[in-house]
């Protein structure tokens, strides 16, 4: 009972932080550390990055912190991300289990590489500068009831260019909720994740925060699953989604496809995803996931994972 008691006061003053800080959306729809808006963890984004409802393990951080609270195991996960124009960026996190849930912690790294420097006349001025982004979230999730799950978690933020940085504060907050009708599981989630701060060397912007909800359906025994997703950027009052699938094909392979909707002005190849997941278990559980997105024009960004479980 104390332990939950805590956790009610904790969750007091986030909401308090975040009332606080949500007159700073809506404005203009320009927004600061823009690379939280890429999408963590290979599973989710195989799935079309609908996972709001199905998300479990250390990536809840990122999509749904409600779900640090599901799993009998500590995990941890380690993705790298092949991004377009020779940009990547780098996951890692960890979650412990806990008696009433999950703590989390997860760092997230972008790196643009080396980028020429140009004067006024866009000539090369013979030399470069690089963009580095790093994101650390802690987090905890809590088993609410049988069927429901609550969680929270903290984002500190460093954007760096050229040897100047900034730096800001967010916040989210996440439930699930999972009820059997029938011979089904039925999944739901919603989330509010990067209220906070407002960020900028000059100007100051908004992060971009977000509003997921979620919907996903467990068939077969749990071997097929189906979701559904929409997310509304609350910057510049924008909305997109997805819808994802994902099949055991035995207990060591699980395959995934999906879809990210809400782009009108880019080509159709745009959005769609697809991807694997294998399971080797002995004293500890290994994984390793791939997941393969069209960015249409832009071309193709693969991501490699690794997890454990033990």
């Amino acid at each position: 009972m104390l332990e939950k008691n805590k956790y009610k006061n904790w969750l007091l003053f986030l909401l308090a932080f975040f009332a606080v800080n949500a007159g700073c959306y809506g404005e203009d729809g320009i927004t600061a550390a823009d690379f939280l808006k890429l999408p963590q963890g290979n599973r989710a984004t195989a799935m079309g990055t609908s996972f709001v409802a199905f998300a479990e393990g250390p990536t809840s951080l990122y999509w749904n912190p409600a779900g640090l609270a599901t799993g009998m195991f500590n995990e941890g996960r380690l993705v790298y991300n092949d991004w377009i124009e020779g940009i990547y960026y780098a996951y890692a996190a960890y979650r412990h289990r806990m008696e009433s849930g999950g703590f989390g912690v997860s760092v997230t790294y972008l790196d643009s590489g080396e980028i020429v420097k140009r004067d006024q006349g866009r000539e090369d001025s013979g030399s470069t500068y690089k963009l580095q982004d790093v994101a650390v979230c802690v987090g905890q999730g809590l088993r609410v009831s049988k069927y429901v799950n609550a969680g929270m978690c903290l984002e500190f933020i460093t954007e760096s260019a050229d040897g100047e940085s900034i730096n800001g504060l967010a916040g989210g907050l996440g439930m699930q909720y999972k009820k059997k009708v029938n011979e089904h599981y039925i999944h739901t989630g919603m989330s509010v994740m990067n209220l906070g701060t407002r960020m900028g060397y000059e100007d100051k912007f908004p992060i971009p925060a977000v509003i997921r909800l979620g919907i996903g359906d467990e068939l077969m025994n749990e071997r097929l699953r189906g979701s559904f997703e929409t997310d509304y950027y609350m910057d510049g009052k924008k909305m997109s989604g997805g819808a994802g699938m994902e099949f055991r094909v035995s207990p060591a392979l699980d395959l995934r496809c999906g879809y990210r909707f809400g782009h009108r002005d880019i080509s159709i190849p745009y959005g769609l995803t697809a991807g694997f997941g294998i399971k080797y278990t002995e004293t500890v559980e290994y994984n390793f996931d791939y997941s393969i997105s069209s960015m249409g024009d832009l071309g193709i960004v693969n991501r490699i994972g690794f997890g454990v479980k033990f």
